[in-house]
């Protein structure tokens, strides 16, 4: 077995314990605003990494949103919705540190384990798919939706051999380094190292060979190689060109949005040179330097 899959399912990977912990508080959490709040969602959907299997062992984040349907007295006020879905929590969890209205939720945030663990409560309205997102791009009351449909959308690659263990990797990377790169950057990176580099999907090689894919298309998707919704029904991929003078990653639960577009040249150019180094140190097995850059634990010495 290759020492990545070691480390991904040794290091990485949460334990047994910790995913049922995640779990009994999402029901918990899901019971409190289905009976007693004075509005009830309609849909409750759990998402994010621990949905997509991508979760990290010392990055415990739960995703769980909440559909509502349109009342008068919020109208198109998300503060307005944030405060009464914050008010029934805070009631009900007294103990627990619960930081009202974010910028897109609610957040919940205790321990297990000495982890530090974070619940993000979204409180939505309902689109009903992709191409209506972009009739609501300035309204928070829509914007929690896109974690349902990143999911849905991930859902197709997420039980393809060693898919699950590359995110792993490049998050831990990402996190390692202080990259400036988002986890559903990555998850769509790998998307489409599947779907157009790797020839067999199935039965995709070695797990260091699409690690060195992965890190190359970071390269250039910077350089303007555009990273597309791949066979999603929501997308024409014909109407769009092959070549951009920006980097471009298409949201697949925004089909009208450039995942990338508020990326400055100064990000670009480190995130460049930080992925340039990572494939000289892959190149060179030296994955103590990728991945536990930090030198927090002692696994490939």
């Amino acid at each position: 077995m290759s020492i990545l899959i070691k480390y991904v399912e040794n290091i990485l990977t949460p334990t047994k314990n910790q995913v049922l912990f995640l779990r009994s508080n999402s029901r918990s959490i899901k019971n409190i605003l289905m009976q007693n709040s004075p509005i009830t969602p309609k849909e409750i959907h759990l998402g994010g990494s621990m949905v997509k299997g991508t979760m990290l062992k010392h990055k415990l984040d739960v995703d769980l949103v909440f559909i509502y349907n349109k009342i008068d007295e919020v109208g198109k006020n998300w503060n307005l919705l944030s405060k009464i879905v914050f008010k029934v929590l805070r009631s009900n969890f007294p103990q627990i540190d619960i930081e009202e209205a974010g910028n897109l939720a609610i957040h919940i945030k205790t321990l297990f384990e000495d982890h530090s663990v974070n619940f993000d409560i979204v409180p939505s309205y309902y689109v009903n798919s992709p191409k209506k997102m972009e009739e609501h791009t300035y309204s928070k009351l829509y914007r929690g939706i896109t974690t349902i449909w990143h999911t849905r959308y991930l859902a197709r690659y997420t039980n393809l051999p060693y898919f699950t263990h590359i995110v792993r990797l490049l998050k831990n990377w990402k996190n390692e380094h202080g990259i400036p790169l988002k986890s559903i950057h990555l998850e769509l990176i790998t998307v489409d190292v599947f779907e157009n580099i790797i020839e067999d999907k199935k039965n995709p090689g070695k797990i260091d060979d699409i690690l060195m894919d992965c890190f190359i298309n970071i390269l250039d998707t910077l350089d303007g190689y555009p990273v597309l919704p791949s066979k999603w029904r929501y997308c024409n991929i014909d109407k769009y060109e092959e070549q951009y003078n920006e980097p471009v990653i298409i949201d697949p639960a925004n089909i009208k949005d450039n995942l990338l577009s508020k990326f400055t040249n100064k990000d670009i150019k480190k995130i460049m040179n930080k992925t340039k180094i990572t494939i000289d140190n892959l190149k060179e097995g030296n994955y103590n330097n990728i991945f536990n850059w930090k030198k927090r634990i002692d696994f490939f010495n």
